[in-house]
């Protein structure tokens, strides 16, 4: 049986892209070895509904990727490896398989797309904070993850406050 933690995300339709409010893809349910593995190669990682294909030799024998199941975002469903592997049959494979790419964010990136979105439209975030919310409250307004950190001393894990399906 699989456990599945609560991760802040967002599923972001449009641009076929899972954005992850988390400090590492462990936070997704990958194995330690994996998350390693995913930082020291700098792999792509995916989600998708179904199951997705990577665990395969490269030209040089060596792992080109890893797979898991994780909770659910865009699927439960998670890849990771180089996508021009094998002349790019990899990337391929996942977006046959509706696989989306999933991004690691944090509280600033989040901040930033929002001011970014809301000066888009004329709007401006220092308006909702004098307005007296605040940034987790716009956040979860906005639909995007944003992770409370636990109080200082605690060992309780970063939570978020908004709608995980964002």
């Amino acid at each position: 049986m699989i456990r599945h933690t609560a991760v802040p995300y967002r599923v972001h339709h449009a641009h076929r892209v899972v954005y992850v409010n988390a400090d590492s893809y462990a936070a997704l349910g990958a194995p330690t070895q994996h998350a390693e593995l995913i930082r020291v190669k700098g792999w792509m990682v995916v989600n998708a509904p179904r199951p997705l294909p990577a665990a395969w030799p490269g030209p040089d024998g060596a792992c080109v990727g890893v797979t898991w199941q994780g909770p659910p975002a865009h699927g439960i469903f998670y890849a990771a490896g180089d996508p021009a592997a094998n002349h790019g049959q990899l990337q391929v494979a996942w977006s046959q398989l509706d696989a989306w790419e999933v991004v690691l964010v944090d509280n600033a990136w989040v901040q930033a797309q929002i001011a970014h979105e809301l000066a888009a439209r004329g709007m401006r975030l220092a308006d909702y904070l004098a307005a007296g919310m605040d940034l987790a409250e716009v956040a979860a307004l906005r639909g995007y993850p944003w992770r409370v950190a636990p109080p200082a001393g605690s060992c309780a894990r970063a939570e978020t406050t908004s709608d995980e399906r964002g």
